[in-house]
């Protein structure tokens, strides 16, 4: 599945596009496709994405206490939002 999140990093502009189309304006200000897994505690975070490195395949997101993470979106640190992992399936 590694390869299907790193196409969806490489289109994430055009798929956040067709998904924020769809959400009401106070969702769409959080929304992102990716759903990182806490470096720390493991839980699945609703945080907006900061920045997507289409070099390295990595997103950074700040936590609920307000710290920065950069990740890789493979090797199982991210999940997708329902809508996007069913197309991508």
């Amino acid at each position: 599945f590694d390869e299907v999140l790193k196409r969806a990093v490489d289109r994430y502009d055009a798929i956040m596009e067709v998904m924020l189309a769809s959400l009401r304006e106070e969702r769409r200000q959080t929304y992102s496709i990716f759903l990182p897994f806490h470096p720390e505690t493991g839980r699945v975070l609703y945080v907006p994405m900061k920045s997507i490195n289409r070099d390295d395949y990595t997103i950074t997101f700040d936590d609920e206490e307000g710290r920065e993470w950069t990740v890789p979106v493979t090797g199982g640190n991210v999940k997708l939002q329902w809508k996007p992992d069913f197309g991508a399936r």
